[in-house]
């Protein structure tokens, strides 16, 4: 049985190092992408100050509302070292990420607001 788990487990830590750079917000950013959603990255906002980067996304999901996506990433975020401040808004060493509903119903429409200090 404990084999059995190990074996599992690589397998699942294989698949995940398999993954594109298409399943995460930004090649950048570890965040990931909930299927489905889709990433303007035309309307993409990437800029330095001086205490880090900062990234404004929009995304649209024609199968759910915002608040799903809300609840997809509050399941997520936590176990990639995320702490949920409030709905939509999460903290990791010093970086902010900032989850805007802009339409809750179908199809959503999100905005991304990151703020990335590099653990400082």
């Amino acid at each position: 049985m404990v084999l059995l788990r190990l074996f599992l487990l690589t397998i699942c830590l294989l698949l995940n190092t398999q993954m594109r750079a298409e399943s995460f917000l930004t090649p950048t950013v570890d965040i990931p992408l909930m299927s489905g959603l889709k990433v303007n990255n035309a309307e993409q906002m990437d800029f330095d100050t001086p205490t880090g980067q900062v990234l404004v996304l929009d995304g649209q999901i024609k199968s759910k509302t915002g608040d799903d996506v809300i609840l997809f990433y509050e399941n997520i975020l936590p176990q990639m070292g995320w702490k949920k401040v409030e709905k939509g808004l999460f903290k990791r060493n010093g970086d902010t990420l900032n989850i805007v509903v802009l339409k809750n119903k179908k199809p959503a429409k999100i905005r991304f607001d990151i703020s990335l200090t590099g653990g400082q």
